[in-house]
């Protein structure tokens, strides 16, 4: 697979806070590293006042 012109091969492409393989999986770059959507939501999300959710 291929991400910003470089080549990378779908088991080394890897969310960098569970390391998990993304693969062809949707992924959202933020600040030159690349989280899995589960990973960048439980960081990034906007969380909910009252339940923390």
């Amino acid at each position: 697979m291929e991400y910003k012109t470089r080549q990378w091969h779908e088991k080394c492409f890897c969310c960098v806070v569970c390391k998990n393989a993304i693969g062809l999986k949707s992924f959202i770059p933020r600040e030159q590293e690349i989280y899995c959507a589960g990973c960048y939501e439980d960081k990034f999300a906007t969380r909910c006042i009252k339940c923390n959710k």
